[in-house]
Order: structure tokens, then sequence, then C-alpha cells
């Protein structure tokens, strides 16, 4: 696959040639080698890490039984293989010890394992039959590696079509912010029959739509799947570990190789440019781009609705494009915040981490706050000034009252 030759072809950028031969003495067997030359980047440790954890997810069952993978790069020849994380546990309040040992028939389990099976329909308005679901649900518990396996999960003939990358989000189940931890705790796994489309990437979605298909998950088992999600959500994180003193020096020694690096030396050559020039405000048809938009947003009232922020994460804005785009409307009290998914910021240290993820939307949400409060100032804020108001907005995000 030469990529900068399909990028160029604008006719017919998306076909790609394909040789097929017999596997010698072999008629019933098959396999199919993908070599991709000429990338539009390199492609470091994290990101063909990335990579590979996405195609274990995607073909999790098949890796089980019928398909070997194998990810190979100058440097490394490995198989690709799954581990599902460990299901969180609880000890069971109804176990009793001591008549544990006295019968020798007490099969009271010892403690409740957060994974439950589940069977059931969606029916029309008539209460006919549209479609037969089975599938899994529950709670991992928050290890920092949980969350690429977290959502939904939707399996056609043993292949993953639907996952979280999908943002498929029923919202009474996973909650309607981005950052909420059920969406990093609380899975769903679920086999239908539908059909999937012909890129395999969803399901066409004629049997049933979304809607109808989150309804039922909302009633199944009494509301139960809606109550294991709030357990995923009050999981403690462990607030009072603290790291050690040799894990602190570790990182400012990270941080001392990037900040002595040429990355960082072509950021102070192109910072003067910059400040020259000025950055353009985001104009309307960007920002009518974004807000159409399909994504994951959330509004958040401040001040008792004195400002309402609407912070959404961008899947649209390319990896270039800076890290949040600020659109402030102090006509309509309305603060406008895109985050940028694709950025290398998020990408490298965000994508998997529920913590990591907060920590980044509550800079961005106080960077927005001291920007919304600077646009309202009739003489010029200096840098000093507008850090301190970034610093009162961090210092509020920690309050546990704090909209965000």
């Amino acid at each position: 696959v030469d990529i900068l030759k399909l990028l160029e072809d604008k006719n017919n950028s998306d076909f790609i040639p394909i040789k097929a031969k017999s596997v010698p003495g072999k008629p019933n067997e098959s396999y199919t080698h993908i070599e991709i030359t000429k990338g539009v980047r390199d492609y470091y440790s994290s990101t063909q890490t990335r990579a590979k954890l996405a195609l274990s997810i995607k073909y999790q069952r098949m890796l089980q039984k019928t398909v070997n993978l194998f990810w190979v790069s100058s440097s490394t020849h490995s198989e690709i293989t799954y581990e599902s994380p460990e299901i969180f546990e609880l000890p069971n309040p109804e176990y009793d010890e001591e008549e544990a040992k006295l019968k020798t028939d007490y099969d009271e389990p010892q403690t409740i394992v957060y994974d439950f099976p589940c069977e059931f329909e969606i029916t029309d308005k008539d209460g006919n039959t549209k479609a037969k679901l089975t599938g899994r649900y529950g709670v991992y518990p928050p290890q920092r590696t949980q969350t690429p396996y977290a959502g939904l999960t939707m399996f056609w003939k043993d292949r993953v079509i639907v996952d979280r990358t999908r943002d498929y989000w029923p919202e009474k189940i996973f909650g309607a912010a981005a950052g909420d931890q059920r969406r990093q705790r609380t899975f769903i796994h679920l086999d239908t029959d539908m059909a999937p489309t012909s890129d395999k990437k969803d399901f066409k979605w004629d049997k049933y739509s979304f809607d109808e298909l989150d309804s039922a998950l909302n009633s199944l088992h009494g509301g139960n799947i809606i109550r294991v999600s709030n357990v995923g959500h009050s999981l403690s994180t462990k607030k009072d570990k603290k790291l050690t003193p040799a894990q602190v020096l570790a990182e400012l020694q990270k941080l001392k190789d990037l900040l002595e690096s040429q990355a960082t030396t072509d950021a102070l050559l192109s910072a003067h440019p910059i400040l020259q020039s000025g950055v353009g405000e985001l104009t309307e048809e960007e920002e009518k781009i974004l807000d159409e938009e399909t994504a994951t947003q959330v509004s958040i009232n401040i001040n008792q609705g004195a400002i309402t922020m609407s912070l959404k994460n961008s899947t649209s804005m390319h990896s270039r494009d800076p890290f949040c785009k600020i659109k402030p409307h102090p006509e309509k009290s309305l603060l406008k915040v895109y985050i940028n998914i694709n950025h290398p910021f998020y990408t490298t240290f965000c994508v998997s981490s529920a913590e990591a993820h907060s920590l980044y939307v509550k800079f961005i949400g106080s960077l927005a706050l001291a920007r919304w409060s600077a646009n309202s100032s009739t003489e010029e804020v200096p840098i000093d000034s507008f850090l301190k108001l970034v610093d009162e907005h961090l210092n509020a995000s920690t309050n546990p009252t704090s909209d965000f």
C-alpha cells in the first residue's frame, strides 16, 4: 500500500489493488499479507501499540478461535493476542463463612462478580419481536488500562463491528459527558444478526434503531444494567496514592529530555512569527462545520446560568490543528469549546486514560473561562494576569461541587 500515491489519486483514491494466489498444498487455508510503505509520517512505538490494541479488540474472538494475526515491523515480529481485562468483584454480604464451613451443600458465592449474562428482545409498538440479542454486561475495575475495552461492543459473526470508537453511548447507562467514569469502566457486549455495512465499520440499523436498542438496554433486568453502571461510576481510584520521590525524579528526567530535544527548539523558533502574525479567529464557516459534527458534547451552566459553556470532543479536527478552539458569544452568554482529540498530545497521553482525559478537559475548560474573563476586560490583560485567571479556575475545578 503506497499511501502517498493513494492520496495523490483524486479520482480513485479508495481503490487498493489486491493480488491473490492459492496457498500451495493447502486449498482450505488462507492468509492475508498487508505491507504498508511510504507512510505519511513516522510510526513510533506508541502509535504501533495503539494500532495493535485496536486490532486485538476488533478480532478478539477470532484470535481465540480461527485467526492468527502477526505484526511485523523493521524491529519487531510479534503475534497479536487478546486478553480481557479483569472483572470487578465485591465481597458478597450474604456469604456466611461459618455456615460455609458447616454445610457441604452451601452454594452462596463468596464474592459478587460484576459480569452478568443477558438475553432480550427488541419489539415494535404492537409487541412483535424485531430482533433477539444475547450478550453480557458488567464493570471493569479502574486500572488505567481498561478504558479501550469499555463501552458498547457489538459483534456480528464473532467480529467486532461497533466499539467505543463509534461513539454509541446509551446515556442512562454511560452518562452524557465524555469524561464520565462509567464510560471508562462499564462494558456491554452484544451479539446480533443484523447485517453490517460493506466496510464493516457500522451496522445498517435496518432491523431496529439505536434508540430502540437504547430503550431495551435501559429496561434490561428491571434497570439492573443502570445500577451496575453506577457502581462503575463510584469506584475509588485510590486518590490517596502518591508518587514516590523516585517516580517524581524519573518524570522530571523525562521532562528534561523533552525540553532539551530538537522538538522544543523548533517550537521556540516558531514562537516569534506566531506572536507577530497572531492566530485568526474561528470563522463562521469553521464554527458551523464543528457544530454540525456528530460528536460527544456537554453543556455546562456556570454561575447559575450566567455563562453556558459548550464542551465538544471533535473528531474532525486534524492532528495539526490547535489542541482546542474557543469561540465566545458574549451576546448569547455562550462559550463554545471544541477539544481536539486527534491532537498528538491527546493521542499520546490521554486517549486510553480516564484520569488523563479528565485532566486535559479541566485545563482546557479553565483556559476557556480565563479567555472569557479576559475578553470582558476593557483594557489589555497582561500575560501574568491571564495565568492568574487560569490558576483561579483550576483551583475551582478541584472543588467537588464544581461544574467540571
